[in-house]
């Protein structure tokens, strides 16, 4: 039988892997537009720091600072980020 910290310990790597991945697709799409941690986080009212925690998979975006990126960042590039979750959570057997 599972035990609870093995639910929570998987959880825990599973969260981390998403939040990697967000990171690393947040910095290709900053990249892409030019932009340094500071001036990027300017546009969304966070911080270079808060920015580069991100990147680095150790912080996710506040539920404030979400809505903004949505509407300042292409469609296209958040579809990439969907496929780039689907493949993940395929290769890693997370689907049902």
């Amino acid at each position: 039988m599972v035990s609870d910290e093995d639910i929570a310990a998987y959880n825990e790597m599973r969260d981390r892997m998403l939040r990697m991945l967000f990171g690393s697709w947040l910095k290709s799409v900053r990249v892409e537009m030019g932009l340094t941690q500071a001036e990027f986080g300017k546009l969304f009212g966070i911080t270079r720091e808060h920015v580069g925690n991100i990147e680095r998979g150790n912080n996710k975006p506040g539920l404030k600072t979400l809505p903004k990126m949505k509407k300042r960042i292409h469609q296209r590039e958040w579809d990439r980020l969907d496929e780039l979750e689907r493949a993940l959570i395929e290769r890693e057997g997370w689907a049902g």
